[in-house]
């Protein structure tokens, strides 16, 4: 026992020690040493305003919707897999935002009438 503990006691003896490098580690520590990360950062939150429009023509929205309509209005059981489902149940009510409220409406309301006929929409 008196082993395990004069041991331990030189461990920590010898941890307590400066370290002492030799100036050629020291040169190449230097060397690797990380510059400031934050110095050219890119503000996060500017002031101006984006200089980009997004501009969604609703002609394509219109034949994009009509299109997955015509799919479900032509099966006669589901033709897609779960994540397809859950997928144009978010996408279609969100893409159909560009389209005037009215013609939304009706979209929607054929949407959910042809999921609930083929049992995806409970």
């Amino acid at each position: 026992m008196s082993w395990l503990v004069n041991n331990a006691a030189g461990r920590l003896a010898r941890a307590a020690r400066p370290v002492c490098w030799p100036q050629r580690m020291v040169s190449r520590l230097d060397d690797m040493r990380q510059g400031d990360l934050f110095d050219d950062q890119p503000d996060l939150f500017p002031e101006e305003e984006p200089s980009y429009v997004v501009r969604v023509d609703p002609e394509e929205v219109r034949a994009r919707l009509h299109a997955i309509l015509g799919e479900l209005r032509a099966a006669s059981v589901m033709p897609w897999d779960a994540g397809k489902v859950l997928y144009w149940r978010t996408v279609a009510p969100q893409t159909s935002r560009w389209l005037p409220n009215e013609e939304r409406a009706q979209l929607l309301l054929e949407f959910e009438t042809e999921m609930r006929r083929l049992g995806a929409w409970t």
